[in-house]
């Protein structure tokens, strides 16, 4: 299994622990724009909670956080390897949210008496 495809699956394992844990419509909070994670308030976990370490006790993952695809890396700027783990962490981060976003578009454009059918 490449990086990339291990970054993408830690990075769904956070997707889905988010679903279950996190505030509800988490994936509204990020502004893809200033997804970075070489800032602790601009991180996922610093968009979603306010903070790197907000998002850490929020979801009780203190040591597992790089597990489910929540990286902040403190003073770690430039390098194009940093740099490319930012690109790499942005892209899986971007699918995930975008495929929330599409679903509930999806969702809301259903005629009610099929929204009636798959909630209840």
């Amino acid at each position: 299994m490449s990086y990339n495809d291990r970054v993408r699956e830690s990075v769904g394992r956070g997707a889905k622990l988010l679903d279950s844990y996190g505030p509800t419509g988490w994936h509204y909070r990020v502004d893809l724009d200033k997804l970075d994670i070489h800032d602790p308030y601009s991180c996922m976990c610093g968009q979603v909670f306010g903070g790197f370490e907000e998002g850490l006790n929020a979801l009780d993952i203190h040591g597992e956080a790089s597990m489910y695809g929540f990286v902040y890396l403190s003073g770690m700027d430039g390098p194009p390897e940093i740099d490319g783990l930012n690109s790499i962490y942005y892209d899986a981060w971007a699918e995930e949210i975008n495929s929330r976003l599409e679903r509930d578009s999806v969702d809301m454009t259903l005629p009610s008496e099929l929204l009636a059918g798959v909630n209840g």
